[in-house]
């Protein structure tokens, strides 16, 4: 998967407009819409900013086929890694690892019951 590819798919899975990506990376959507095109390129620290806002790693956005998300927790980035191609299922982790530590201690704990690790 392309990059033009890539960030359109994380936006959608967001429920963002272009608009709004542009608003939050201080560009015009017209600027979005060229990246999606594929008409245009992002500088490294534009890719570090789409990174930042939609949790994954430069390596990701750049089409590589495993998304390498990045938690502070090494039990729950292994889980979520694994998840990472089942879109459903990752925005569900994605809502439970932005709730309370505790939260995500019971996920942590249920991933490991189900064997999903």
């Amino acid at each position: 998967m392309e990059f033009k590819d890539r960030l359109k798919e994380l936006r959608l899975s967001r429920g963002l407009s272009q608009r709004q990506l542009g608003q939050r990376l201080g560009m015009t959507n017209n600027a979005i819409s060229m990246y999606e095109r594929g008409e245009r390129e992002p500088n490294y620290e534009i890719l570090e900013a789409i990174a930042d806002i939609f949790n994954v790693d430069i390596a990701y956005l750049l089409g590589k086929e495993i998304g390498s998300f990045y938690y502070f927790e090494p039990e729950v980035a292994d889980v979520a890694t694994r998840l990472s191609k089942d879109t459903e299922l990752l925005i569900l982790v994605e809502k439970i690892l932005n709730g309370s530590q505790e939260q995500r201690d019971k996920f942590v704990a249920m991933a490991k019951l189900m064997e999903l690790r």
